[in-house]
């Protein structure tokens, strides 16, 4: 994908939630824009797209514990993509990244329980 194409996305996002709050509530972001917006960060040739996807996740996470939204809620692939585009990434960090993402999964509670699809064999 386009190196553009996160950017995009982060700004298509930011308008959508801005005109929610400015009072169109049907604009407001769910769970699959999110994720369809953290899948075009993945998929992009951004050098950044990583760390987008990351943000978009933490959004996420903000919107639920904050503001109690309940039309978003990271789910399983949401957590999945973000994982597929650190492992993109290119960062010299991207493994350890993908295992604080896991270990996070792994102790989620509460309004943001989420599980792994499967756990490696050890």
């Amino acid at each position: 994908g386009s190196p553009e194409s996160p950017h995009r996305a982060a700004e298509i996002m930011k308008t959508l939630e801005d005109k929610a709050n400015g009072g169109d509530e049907e604009l407001l972001p769910g769970t699959t824009t999110y994720n369809i917006a953290i899948n075009c960060c993945a998929k992009s040739s951004a050098e950044n797209g990583g760390d987008l996807a990351l943000d978009l996740l933490e959004e996420m996470k903000r919107l639920v514990l904050q503001d109690g939204q309940r039309r978003v809620r990271p789910t399983t692939t949401t957590y999945n993509t973000v994982i597929n585009a650190q492992m993109f990434s290119g960062k010299d960090d991207a493994a350890e990244r993908v295992m604080a993402l896991v270990k996070e999964m792994l102790s989620s509670s509460g309004e943001l329980k989420v599980l792994p699809d499967s756990l490696p064999k050890q």
